[in-house]
């Protein structure tokens, strides 16, 4: 539909920038995406609205949050 037409260029776009280095430049052990959910603009004449997630997994230490 209108939604998927418009909004598919943009989310595969984000998706590769964010799996073309799963570590995050080294800060991360591991990118997961989550389901995408599409649903209609109800507050708008718009087309809808496209909710993506992802998972990151990193490593800190518990007394330090900066390393």
């Amino acid at each position: 539909g209108a939604v998927s037409r418009l909004a598919d260029p943009t989310r595969v776009s984000i998706h590769q920038i964010l799996m073309a280095d799963q570590t995050l430049g080294g800060l991360a052990t591991a990118v997961r995406p989550l389901p995408t959910r599409w649903q209609p603009d109800k507050g708008n004449e718009g087309p809808g609205v496209v909710d993506m997630g992802y998972q990151i997994d990193y490593v800190t230490r518990e007394n330090n949050l900066t390393i």
